[in-house]
């Protein structure tokens, strides 16, 4: 039931969800209570629910089935044409699947794989964060210490210890132990993605109805950020998922669903995870949510499912024995450096580099956001046509606080705001829809969507000019016509959203271009780019010494994480004032040296019994800032023989 205000009627009986709490197929069919009149509501009134085929139609963008509204059709409006055009008479390929969810959740899971897996086995480690993941990760499973986080000698207590038992349950399963390659520690990435697709899919489905969900979780399962998350050996894909997870409880209990026992644990056991993988961001997203949801409904009514103890006692026994054993076993350091170097470190200024003023991360959605940005217009004319929808509100309520702080925290990096696009999404699809149900596309939404196919040729650009400027294989320039090729998909889905007909090709093309896309950019074009993965190429140089059989190899001016998680051997890190004190009196071995600090070197060098060799030199560029690399290949010691020069 609804109060005067648009609301729900928090005294509502037994609601059990959108189709309980709508007893009509009109109901069911638009769910903006503010929109419905006096007029409409005394006939439907009268009339009970014809079942369930009609309670599963999505909320904004299906037609009511029965008569025309006389007082609609006759109040005069610009462009009455339009406002008058008729609705879709019929139910298309996208009703058909959304109306199945196993199947729907076979596509979807299908879809995920051909948008993520180009590039996810091929893209060697990238520096720096998931590389040394995948060193800390790798680390614990040789040592079997889960509870400590290291890399190399070095404590690594920014993060808690989730995503390091995840990769090393990865690692476990596959079987290859410390030669496992880089994908395998990707895996809980990619599986945290496929996730958070399905999950985006149940919420929109909750609040807007199943093909609003369905084709809200093709959508954003083609957008970049999350593409790439799922490709990187990171917390935040499967950070995504657990924080979704939560928000399905939270849209089940505004919509009036019924939550028993099983998401009362389901959300407890989702915020345990969260925790325990990136400490309190995910209590931040859910808890800013339901503190705005109630003071929407100006009660907390609806929340009294979740006032569990069983809920509390579950989230407890899962979290704290890991902070309790990581705080014994660091003299409490951990949380000192966790919360204090560089959680609160973020907040109070930028760190690493990363700064950005308010509001760049709108600017910056633009292309993270792809391929929804370039319908955001209709995105925000679905908002202004519902404006008291509790499902719009839902969404503006997930986002909005959370993005106020993610804007004003000085420390930012894109994927801090990746937990509200599959919100956006929705939104985003709800309107879309729309354009396909009589609601034209306006000029400015025609305008702006030209998104569609500008991203794309931007990233067909920097495809070319990598191919040309960087020493790439000739795969490189095999994506060029593959990117090329979906430029042309995605001007054909333009055309298609342009005319607002043909909704199943449009979202076709779109999905179709995003692949395309992908497979040739992060598929052919980034493995192929070798100067920007030189750690390789020194780690095959080192597998190739035979000076002796066990060296030592120090590095100097070059100390990425992803050089450690490549060598086969140990690799040192040392700088000009330590470099004679780390190569000691090793019997032999290999110095890698930096050009720019190559003179110091030699000079702090000078006093060894046998001047280092040149044995060979790798160039590249760094793939952090994109500076030129010149890193000489030295053998140190007693070192006899060296490294092939080819």
């Amino acid at each position: 039931m609804l109060t005067s205000d648009g609301k729900p009627d928090e005294k509502a009986p037994d609601a059990t969800g959108p189709d309980a709490a709508r007893p009509d197929a009109a109901k069911a069919a638009d769910a903006p209570a503010s929109e419905a009149t006096p007029a409409r509501d005394a006939p439907k009134a009268e009339a009970p629910s014809t079942g369930a085929p009609k309670a599963e139609a999505p909320a904004f963008h299906r037609a009511e089935p029965a008569k025309p509204e006389p007082a609609k059709a006759e109040e005069p409006e610009p462009g009455a044409p339009k406002a008058t055009a008729p609705r879709r008479p019929r139910r298309d390929f996208l009703d058909a699947l959304a109306a199945f969810p196993p199947l729907t959740a076979l596509v979807l899971v299908a879809v995920c794989l051909a948008l993520f897996l180009p590039g996810f086995f091929n893209i060697p480690p990238v520096d720096r964060d998931e590389a040394r993941f995948a060193q800390a990760s790798r680390q614990m499973v040789e040592t079997r210490d889960f509870v400590d986080i290291r890399f190399q000698d070095e404590a690594r207590h920014k993060k808690p210890a989730g995503i390091y038992w995840l990769q090393a349950a990865s690692v476990e399963a596959s079987g290859l132990g410390k030669d496992s390659p880089i994908w395998v520690y990707r895996v809980p990435s990619l599986v945290g993605a496929i996730l958070a697709v399905l999950l985006t899919w149940r919420i929109g489905a909750v609040l807007f109805g199943p093909t609003v969900g369905f084709v809200g979780a093709l959508f954003f399962a083609a957008v970049i950020l999350p593409g790439v998350e799922a490709r990187l050996a990171k917390t935040d894909a499967m950070l995504l998922a657990t924080i979704l997870a939560a928000q399905l409880v939270l849209a089940r209990l505004w919509v009036g669903r019924k939550v028993g026992f099983f998401f009362t644990a389901f959300f407890y056991i989702a915020l345990a995870a969260g925790v325990l993988l990136k400490g309190p961001i995910i209590l931040m997203v859910t808890g800013l949510t339901a503190i705005g949801c109630i003071l929407w409904k100006r009660s907390v009514r609806w929340l009294k499912p979740l006032a569990s103890v069983f809920g509390v006692l579950l989230f407890l026994i899962l979290v704290v024995p890991w902070f309790v054993a990581i705080g014994i076993r660091t003299d409490w350091a951990f949380f000192t450096t966790s919360f204090g170097g560089d959680m609160l470190a973020k907040v109070a200024g930028a760190k690493e580099s990363h700064g950005a003023p308010p509001g760049a991360y709108l600017l910056v959605a633009l292309a993270t956001l792809w391929p929804l940005s370039a319908f955001l217009p209709a995105g925000l004319n679905h908002m202004r046509r519902h404006p008291g929808n509790s499902a719009v509100w839902f969404c503006l309520l997930w986002v909005i606080p959370s993005w106020v702080i993610f804007e004003l925290v000085p420390t930012k990096l894109p994927h801090y705001v990746l937990p509200l696009y599959p919100a956006l999404a929705l939104l985003i699809v709800a309107g879309v829809l729309e354009t396909f149900d009589g609601h034209r596309p306006t000029l400015i939404g025609r305008i702006w969507s030209v998104l569609l196919f500008v991203v794309p040729v931007l990233v067909l650009g920097a495809v070319i000019a990598g191919a040309v400027y960087l020493n790439g294989t000739p795969m490189a320039f095999y994506a060029i016509p593959v990117v090329g090729l979906g430029v042309v998909v995605s001007l054909l889905a333009w055309y298609y959203y342009r005319g607002g007909h043909a909704r199943v090709r449009f979202v076709a093309t779109s999905l179709l271009s995003a692949a395309i896309v992908y497979g040739g950019a992060l598929g052919l074009a980034a493995p192929a780019f070798s100067d920007l993965w030189i750690s390789g190429r020194l780690a095959a140089r080192i597998a190739a010494f035979d000076g002796c059989p066990d060296p030592k190899v120090v590095s100097v001016g070059f100390s990425e994480p992803s050089l450690v998680f490549l060598s086969p051997r140990p690799v040192a890190f040392a700088n000009k004032d330590n470099v004679a004190e780390a190569v000691g009196e090793a019997p032999c071995g290999l110095l890698l040296v930096d050009a720019r600090r190559q003179d110091e070197v030699m000079a702090s060098l000078s006093g060894l019994a046998a001047a280092p060799r040149e044995l060979a030199r790798e160039e590249g560029r760094n793939l952090n800032g994109g500076r030129a690399l010149d890193i000489g290949i030295y053998a140190i010691g007693g070192a006899a023989n060296g490294v092939p020069d080819n």
